[in-house]
């Protein structure tokens, strides 16, 4: 290093040193790293450079910013290493790292992680006087008491963000929140539109994450009117996750999956089954892609036709532009035909005949 760079001047000479401590702050080199960590384009450059000048709270507001897209995209694993690079006492105590520890708890099924981690980001937000990102935290929150059977808690605190005003991003996940609740309390109906609503707002703000994290649950498909706003909630997950393997991709096409499971077309439903797990196995399974490859694959969609539409054994008389179920349907109707044509021809015209006769 030049030690043009870490002059002091005119304070170096008889006082050099005693101002050694202050060359990493005040020198021209540390003004040009410091230019550097503001205009970095590449943030995680950016936040380690942050990090270098000991500047902790900028790096974790990058973290924050920029990370939760990240679980959306690569899994968990690369944001658990990125938060790692912070000293531990640091970590501790900062909301911003917790809210992300929160996110990679939920993608690893760790409801208990998630919600210590959550519970701190909120109880930080709201101590730092931030309650946008505190209504955040808290709407990221009720998911993890639901997992933990903590039902009339959840319910409670959805009742208390319904009166608040939020952002978009936290009425997103309040929504989705809200969808989780019907569920639970069989409240079926509802969920179609909270549903449609909440994709209304996914819209809106355009944030891989929340569309990540509002996925539908297991037990969505299949309720009262529910499927064609699936149907369009899955093409919309697939133009955000795009072409390249992500948990998000492969989640949008578990999404198509069941949407084309519910209409009949079995075969449609295990092709996008396959390619939804090679994708996993390039991007990483979170917990809710493993639950649904392990509900789609072929004894999950053998489950799943033997309790909704049943087996046919035979390939005779089923029209090929029609589903089995509405080839079903049609053979009903012949055969409700058939058997009045049979009425007719052994009760009825053999007894007008004899009563002429």
């Amino acid at each position: 290093m030049p030690s043009a760079l870490l002059s002091l001047s005119p304070l170096d000479g008889r006082y050099a040193g005693r101002l050694d401590a202050l060359r990493p702050h005040l020198s021209e080199y540390a003004l040009l790293r410091h230019r550097v960590a503001v205009t970095e384009p590449d943030w995680k450059r950016r936040m380690n450079l942050l990090l270098e000048l000991d500047e902790l709270e900028q790096a974790a507001s990058v973290m924050y910013i920029h990370a939760p897209p990240l679980v959306a995209t690569t899994g968990h694993a690369g944001t658990e290493q990125l938060i790692a690079q912070f000293p531990a006492a640091f970590r501790e105590r900062s909301p911003e790292l917790a809210f992300l520890r929160g996110l990679t708890g939920w993608t690893r099924w760790d409801f208990a992680g998630m919600h210590a981690s959550l519970a701190q980001a909120v109880a930080g937000f709201e101590a730092a006087g931030d309650r946008g990102r505190a209504q955040l935290a808290q709407g990221f929150l009720v998911h993890a008491l639901l997992p933990l059977g903590r039902i009339e808690e959840a319910a409670a605190q959805v009742a208390a963000l319904r009166s608040q005003a939020l952002s978009e991003p936290a009425k997103v996940m309040l929504l989705n929140a809200e969808i989780w609740l019907a569920i639970e309390s069989c409240r079926h109906s509802a969920v179609a539109p909270l549903l449609a609503e909440m994709l209304g707002r996914l819209e809106s703000v355009q944030r891989p994450e929340l569309w990540f994290h509002t996925t539908p649950p297991l037990r969505m498909p299949g309720l009262p009117g529910v499927t064609p706003v699936l149907a369009r909630h899955a093409q919309l997950l697939q133009r955000i996750g795009g072409d390249s393997a992500t948990p998000l991709r492969a989640l949008g096409l578990l999404s198509e999956a069941w949407c084309a499971l519910w209409q009949g077309r079995i075969e449609d439903a295990r092709s996008l089954v396959a390619e939804a797990r090679a994708d996993a196995r390039w991007s990483g399974q979170s917990g809710a892609v493993r639950a649904h490859l392990a509900s789609l694959d072929d004894n999950g969609l053998a489950r799943w036709r033997r309790a909704n539409v049943g087996f046919v054994f035979q390939q005779f008389h089923l029209l090929p532009y029609l589903t089995a179920t509405l080839s079903g349907s049609l053979l009903d109707t012949w055969l409700v035909i058939v058997g009045i044509i049979l009425v007719v021809v052994i009760v009825v015209l053999p007894s007008g005949i004899f009563g002429l006769v």
